[in-house]
């Protein structure tokens, strides 16, 4: 009877000891599972940041190489130079700002500079339009350095030098960081929680 007693005890220990490896190992899996599921949205919302950041080059470079067109069509024609070409001149579209809804001033006989101003209102209601929950800048210029804008504060600095022979179309909009860690991703600035996208082409006068 004695030794009956002490074999039911053994086996009631042995099996509360299964029971809590059981539970160790539920508690891991489950631990191991969480770890994944984060780690697959990291890699989502990475994905989604280049996916917008992607789109917004693409619709950017659009609306810029629209007016690029437009600038190539309308120059001032300068004095010829010391090799007998006639320069031309896009300054009467030298202007920075954010892109805001404006309403262009057509007619059927328009100078370059009130062409000028209607193409420049155009290309701000398609940078509205391609961005529409984010801060767009622009400014068009004449740039030798390739220095990107910047965004700083709400202050837009195009970052021109206004030498060389190029006029340059530059562009920035800011988006919401999506990741811990978007600061260190890319050549991207900032400015306070949002990241600063930019885009510039050039036109050679």
């Amino acid at each position: 009877m004695m030794m009956n007693i002490k074999g039911k005890a053994t086996v009631c220990r042995l099996q509360n000891g299964q029971q809590g490896v059981t539970l160790i190992e539920v508690l891991v899996s489950v631990f191991v599972l969480t770890v994944g599921i984060l780690a697959l949205l990291s890699v989502h919302l990475r994905a989604v940041s280049g996916v917008r950041e992607a789109e917004g080059q693409s619709a950017v470079s659009l609306v810029a190489q629209n007016l690029l067109e437009g600038m190539a069509a309308n120059p001032v024609l300068m004095a010829e130079n010391a090799d007998g070409l006639q320069a031309k001149s896009y300054r009467h579209y030298y202007r920075s700002g954010q892109a805001a809804a404006c309403a262009a001033d057509y007619s059927a006989v328009m100078t370059a500079t009130e062409l000028a101003a209607v193409q420049l209102c155009r290309f701000q209601n398609d940078l509205a339009a391609v961005l529409p929950e984010t801060a767009v800048y622009y400014a068009v210029c004449k740039d030798s350095s390739g220095n990107a804008p910047t965004v700083v504060n709400g202050r837009f600095n195009p970052r021109c030098n206004n030498r060389g022979e190029m006029t340059v179309i530059k562009t920035a909009w800011l988006a919401d960081l999506e990741t811990e860690n978007a600061e260190t991703a890319g050549s991207l600035t900032h400015s306070g929680d949002s990241a600063v996208y930019t885009f510039q082409v050039r036109l050679a006068e």
